[in-house]
């Protein structure tokens, strides 16, 4: 049966209550000696960028950070004179430091400001600015150091820098800064390549000499500078099955049909010729590539056509019969992994039999080095025959890391959401090198976010593969699985699998039994078992501590081999997709995350299909809405215990600590593991008697304020109360904001839900009214805790941290009327644009005698219009 839809109580929308700046109070020093104190910290910092300015021929600007003083916080009021002084607040570092840009390079009015402030200058009755300057501790420059990325400091002679610069205000003053930083760059660099501008990341790809960098270290609009990302992409081990033919294999294309939804694959590429996805696969298209570079947009790894058979077909078995319903597109974005340029070129000399001997080999390694130019490079070669082929080849490859990831995403959205309507987009890629860090996001995860939320489509990530081997000794995995996802933070999510509006996908074992040669041996050991965690997968949290992953799906996992004392590959434990190389097999296996999303990604478009109007929000809150934790996974963490070692070595997301006691942090450890578990198609895309999903995809005109509050009425049927067994309220919601790399709230806006119960919608509506938009300890006296639904599982701080949230409400008796109300709350962060969100509660009930879907049916407050708002 069809989920139902229903909307909020059409009352008045109710205001949340501003923040206030604050101020600490305690010991101050005098304004005479911190005015002058400030004045003179900003004379230097004006009289080091007025050398710079001469020195390196700068646009006349000046970036300064501003420590506040502990727990200050500016009011919009403090913000807005800081403009007033010519200084605008263009990021948010921590929640004590923020960095303020000036055009105005002396200072002039903020000098000012500074010695009236110094002087005592009375406005009404007090100091001018008295509550602003009391709340600065200190300014200084954004320097050198700042400006330093990962690995900064290891370029090679000639290499390539992303230049992160900082983000204004509005889009059009972002794009003029970046065009007087692109001119800047004239005559300080070997080669502008790209770049990149929006309000939520700007960045440009430069070329340089390594003496070079000084001056962008240096440069006023830079923010960060980091070498390009290599974008690893482990080459994953399979296996071919090679004992089963094609006329063995029952297949069944009749259920594509005009209607049926679609999945882009952004990966290696899909064998477009496979006989079991062939009448599935759309177009293909190769996005990496520059000018000059051209690529085989067919899967030579084998790593996208395994991605693209779970994309369409979920848990393979060769048994089934094969019915494709998915239609799938192939956005081909490396050859299997991001090997070098030289790498591929002299692989396409050889393979076109063009001889170079060792010393050309050597010269040839030197240009794609940076060690010399293209012109000594062709001097010092000395090429005798098919010279015209030869630099053809070479000049190819000289360009092909030049193309930024983020324009390589935004080129694909709009390519196959404009001509096809595609709306969910399989990423089973990341950075190895990048595990998320807590810091900023980098521009590849702001990209994923800004993009669904602009388009309206749904990104799924892969976790990345966590290699044990690579951190510790790999005979120890036995006995420190799975302790090490909680004491290793390069256990992390890697980029962009911390994007806070896509959906990061997990992996967890398919089988605990591995196959062996002989009964009687055990050289082969599983690390996990069905359903447990794999010991490859990667955990949360993610940006500003959401839950990541959300869910998990099966992806395989290694094996222990005891006679080699290390971990392998072993079929019995892998997971089955299609292959790319048809004449050895219709199908192979392997183990990685890269499995587990491809899972999701076909649930999602199995929604899509059947509610082809949802949303991005909507898809997102049904999906969490179908998922549970498997209980495997939970007596794992459950049967962790507490020595004092374990605890030392903990990181800090996972501590305790209960009155003084430092323990492990059980539900963080569960839930930054799993997430929120593994989704079941079956309850995603139908209700059914007993187990009912209620949609709202409040959007458009339907969508909420900032800092604002919507209520909605959940009927009770009297028979759903009496029922015997346990009943259960489910509440999801997502929400999409927008975001912004420069800013310590990364998100605009957040947003949150309380299930009230015992209170009549009047009573809820006049609470909500009186006392909306405290803060959150004084929130939760907006009723009291009895009227308040208590949804255990992972608790309300935890879920409020992300933009996908679940909360269950679990009761065997209950007397607190026909009706319980629904209330959500959208917060201003520094967004004021309204918000779109999608809600879905779920009702389930053991009883089988109750008829809940009927009961609800004809209760619910539905939309006014049928149609799927």
């Amino acid at each position: 049966m069809e989920h139902l839809y229903f909307t909020k109580v059409d009352k008045p929308p109710q205001d949340r209550r501003k923040k206030k700046g604050f101020v600490p109070r305690g010991d101050r020093k005098s304004n005479i000696q911190h005015g002058e104190e400030l004045l003179s910290q900003v004379k230097n910092q004006v009289t080091e960028n007025n050398d710079d300015i001469r020195r390196f021929r700068f646009e006349p600007h000046l970036v300064m950070k501003v420590e506040l003083e502990k727990d200050a916080i500016l009011s919009e009021t403090n913000i807005s004179k800081l403009e007033s002084m010519g200084l605008k607040v263009i990021d948010t570092e921590e929640k004590e430091l923020m960095v303020l840009f000036a055009d105005d390079y002396e200072l002039k009015e903020f000098n000012k400001a500074i010695n009236d402030y110094k002087q005592g200058v009375i406005a009404r009755t007090k100091i001018e600015n008295e509550d602003l300057f009391c709340a600065i501790k200190g300014v200084s420059r954004w320097d050198e150091e700042d400006r330093k990325g990962q690995d900064i400091d290891e370029l090679s002679e000639v290499d390539y820098i992303d230049c992160y610069l900082w983000i204004f205000d509005s889009l059009n003053e972002t794009q003029k800064k970046a065009d007087e930083f692109i001119k800047n760059t004239e005559g300080n660099c070997v080669k502008y390549c790209d770049k990149y501008i929006s309000q939520t990341v700007a960045v440009v790809r430069l070329k340089i000499q390594k003496n070079q960098l000084p001056y962008f270290l240096k440069h006023p609009l830079v923010y960060k500078i980091d070498r390009i990302p290599s974008y690893h992409i482990k080459r994953t081990e399979r296996t071919y099955i090679n004992n089963i033919s094609l006329s063995d294999i029952k297949y069944n294309s009749d259920f594509l049909t005009e209607k049926s939804s679609s999945i882009c694959v952004i990966d290696s590429g899909i064998l477009s010729g496979h006989p079991l996805i062939k009448d599935a696969i759309g177009d293909s298209k190769t996005f990496y590539v520059t000018d000059g570079y051209t690529a085989n947009e067919n899967d030579i790894a084998g790593h996208g056509t395994m991605v693209a058979g779970i994309c369409e077909y979920g848990i393979i078995h060769p048994e089934d019969t094969f019915v494709p319903r998915i239609y799938l597109y192939s956005a081909k974005i490396h050859d299997g992994e991001y090997i070098g340029d030289f790498a591929l070129c002299k692989q396409e000399l050889d393979d076109e039999k063009i001889e170079i001997n060792m010393e050309q080999e050597e010269i040839l390694y030197n240009y794609f080095s940076g060690k010399i130019t293209q012109e000594q490079l062709f001097e010092k070669l000395e090429l005798k025959t098919r010279v015209p082929e030869t630099k053809s080849i070479i000049k190819k490859y000289t360009h092909m890391h030049e193309k930024l990831i983020v324009n390589q995403m935004r080129e694909i959205v709009a390519y196959f959401n404009s001509n096809y309507g595609c709306r969910i987009f399989n990423l089973s890629q990341g950075d190895l090198n990048y595990p998320y860090d807590d810091k900023k996001p980098r521009a590849w995860t702001c990209v994923l976010d800004e993009l669904q939320r602009e388009y309206d489509i749904l990104f799924i990530v892969s976790s990345g593969n966590y290699d044990y081997a690579k951190e510790h000794d790999e005979k120890g995995i036995l006995k420190d699985y799975p302790k090490y996802f909680y004491t290793d933070e390069q256990a992390r999510v890697i980029d962009p699998a911390a994007s806070s509006i896509s959906i990061t996908v997990g992996g967890i074992a398919s089988s605990s039994v591995p196959f062996a040669l002989r009964d009687e041996t055990l050289n082969v050991l599983p690390i996990s078992l069905r359903n447990q965690i794999s010991s490859g997968t990667r955990i949360g949290p993610g940006i500003q501590k959401a839950i990541k992953p959300e869910f998990v799906a099966y992806g395989g996992d290694d094996t222990f081999n005891t006679i080699l004392s290390k971990t392998s590959k072993n079929v019995g434990t892998c997971i089955m997709s299609l292959s790319n190389k048809l004449t050895e097999g219709i199908f192979s296996q392997g183990a990685g995350t890269s499995y587990a999303a491809p899972y999701v990604s076909h649930i999602a478009a199995l929604i899509l299909e059947r509610y082809p109007e949802a949303s991005n929000n909507l898809l997102r809150a049904i999906l969490v809405s179908s998922s549970d934790v498997p209980r495997e996974i939970e007596l794992q963490v459950e049967k962790l215990e507490d020595t004092e070692t374990f605890i030392d070595m903990l990181q800090p997301s996972f501590r305790l600590n209960a009155k003084g006691q430092i323990k492990s942090n059980k539900k963080k450890m569960l839930h930054y593991l799993a997430g929120y578990g593994y989704p079941n198609q079956e309850v995603a895309t139908d209700s059914f008697e007993q187990r009912v999903m209620l949609l709202a995809d409040m959007r458009q005109e339907n969508a909420i304020e900032v800092d604002k509050t919507h209520i909605f009425e959940l009927p009770i049927p009297r028979e759903f109360e009496s029922a015997k067994g346990k009943k259960r309220i489910t509440v999801s919601l997502a929400y999409n904001p927008d975001v912004r790399k420069t800013r310590m709230d990364y998100l605009g806006k957040t947003m949150s839900f309380e299930l009230i119960r015992g209170k009549s919608l009047e009573e809820v509506y006049q609470v909500c009214a009186s006392q909306a938009g405290r803060d959150e300890a004084d929130k939760a006296e907006r009723f009291e805790a009895k009227y308040v639904c208590n949804m255990e599982d992972c608790g309300k701080a935890l879920r409020e941290h992300g933009t996908l949230q679940k909360g269950t409400f679990e009761f065997t008796r209950s007397s607190y009327g026909d009706n319980y109300y629904l209330v959500v709350d959208c917060k201003k962060n520094w967004s004021t644009e309204k918000q779109d969100y999608a809600l879905v509660v779920t009702y389930q009930v053991d009883d089988k005698s109750v008829k809940l879907y009927e009961l609800l049916k004809n209760r619910i407050r539905a939309p006014r219009s049928r149609g799927r708002v």
